[in-house]
């Protein structure tokens, strides 16, 4: 009797679990990245941005990577209900990590962002050696390399307005790699080691380090770590918005 209450209730919850992914949408695609960053061993920065309000954002790695908004501006319309928008050269967050980023030559960066304009150079988020922008409508990474023109990488397809991307980065200490949508984008790999990263400052996050020109859009979810990861297919106009708070109240 026990064990076949047992077996109903295990069929009854495998039922209730392909029901629950079904009204949620997933498919080949959200089962894979589209959904909100978890954070896992090799996590050093995770920001859900999902405070809604305050001057606050804070650091879901447990690292206590936590960041401090100028000016913020809350969206409430984002995938999850909540973002932050860059309006003016004001409007940014500044990250003090003091040697609790833990990069070496292995990382990995990523973001959703929805760009408004487009525009120079602009920070999603980075530092003194290392940057992950947009410029115009290409996204660009840059790594501290031995050749001054290597571990700079530019994207080959062109970001249209007004609509979501993941976007990926990563580099293995030689080879960096750019992904839209989790779609390989472009590469490149230096002849020499890409040097350390140094992580003992400040990371800003929708502003460049040197200057204050604020990122011409939304950015949602930013998560940064420690290896290379491996980077899946994931196509964001295949969640609309209900679906996307519906899995993020999953994943929390």
């Amino acid at each position: 009797m026990v064990k076949k209450s047992l077996e109903k209730l295990v069929k009854g919850s495998l039922v209730s679990l392909g029901v629950g992914i079904g009204i949620l949408g997933f498919n080949k695609y959200s089962s894979a990245q589209c959904r909100p960053f978890e954070a896992d061993s090799a996590t050093v920065g995770l920001w859900h941005l999902d405070e809604g309000s305050g001057d606050s954002i804070y650091d879901s790695s447990n690292l206590g990577n936590n960041g401090i908004i100028f000016n913020p501006h809350w969206l409430s319309d984002s995938f999850d209900g909540h973002a932050l928008t860059f309006d003016d050269e004001r409007s940014y967050v500044s990250i003090d990590v003091r040697d609790r980023l833990n990069l070496e030559y292995e990382v990995t960066v990523e973001a959703w962002v929805k760009l408004h304009s487009y525009n120079t150079v602009r920070e999603i988020i980075g530092g003194r050696t290392f940057h992950f922008h947009v410029e115009g409508d290409k996204i660009k990474v840059f790594v501290p390399s031995g050749l001054e023109s290597s571990g700079s990488l530019r994207s080959n397809t062109n970001l249209e307005l007004e609509r979501w991307y993941y976007l990926a980065a990563t580099c293995d200490g030689r080879t960096t790699q750019l992904f839209i949508n989790g779609v390989l984008d472009g590469a490149i790999t230096d002849p020499d080691e890409i040097s350390p990263l140094d992580h003992s400052e400040i990371l800003y996050m929708g502003r460049c380090y040197w200057r204050p020109l604020p990122f011409p859009g939304v950015i949602d979810e930013i998560r940064i770590s420690n290896i290379v990861r491996d980077i899946q297919p994931c196509d964001p106009a295949t969640i609309d918005q209900t679906s996307w708070g519906k899995i993020k109240s999953l994943y929390r």
